[in-house]
């Protein structure tokens, strides 16, 4: 996205559960495409600032990448954690 202009992926996994982490893509939109609308009418209306919509969609792909790291971490902490007992 953003070399040829007829170039339209569909969003990636990260990108679609880091723009459903921020609340830019309700959950019941399952739609590729219909994300894809949605996160391009959330740059749009931000007035397209910080660059072009590929760095938009870029720094969600770092967003959920992150997202994924503290998810598990989280469950090896989670799973490795002894149970209380007081």
């Amino acid at each position: 996205r953003g070399l040829w202009p007829k170039a339209e992926p569909k969003p990636s996994e990260l990108v679609v559960r880091a723009a459903r982490d921020l609340g830019f893509v309700p959950a019941r939109v399952k739609d590729a495409e219909r994300v894809l609308e949605s996160l391009r009418a959330v740059w749009a209306a931000d007035g397209g600032s910080g660059g072009d919509f590929p760095d938009f969609e870029a720094a969600l792909v770092r967003h959920g990448i992150a997202l994924r790291r503290r998810t598990r971490y989280s469950n090896r902490i989670n799973s490795s954690a002894p149970a209380f007992s007081p």
